[in-house]
């Protein structure tokens, strides 16, 4: 079997909602099966290989645009979702 390339989605859990990133050797490695970090939901977004993002190619702010102020906005997100997910529960 060939490996195919990860194709780049913005991934949300169908579960509980909070946005799905894949970091570190996943960000790299084609794979279909995606875990969420906040309440553990296993799901397949499709058939093929999949990795999520932050910003789809082409729509992101370059890696010199990240300014401090856009991290932290991401942090603040990812923070509520985390305790959204624990309100639901």
């Amino acid at each position: 079997m060939s490996e195919q390339t990860a194709i780049p989605m913005l991934l949300a859990c169908p579960v509980c909602g909070a946005r799905h990133f894949d970091e570190g050797e996943f960000a790299t490695k084609p794979h279909h099966t995606h875990a969420c970090q906040h309440c553990g939901m296993v799901w397949r977004p499709a058939i093929v290989p999949t990795v999520g993002v932050r910003f789809l190619p082409g729509f992101g702010p370059k890696p010199d645009e990240r300014d401090r102020a856009v991290l932290e906005a991401i942090a603040r997100v990812d923070a509520l979702h985390a305790a959204l997910s624990k309100i639901d529960k």
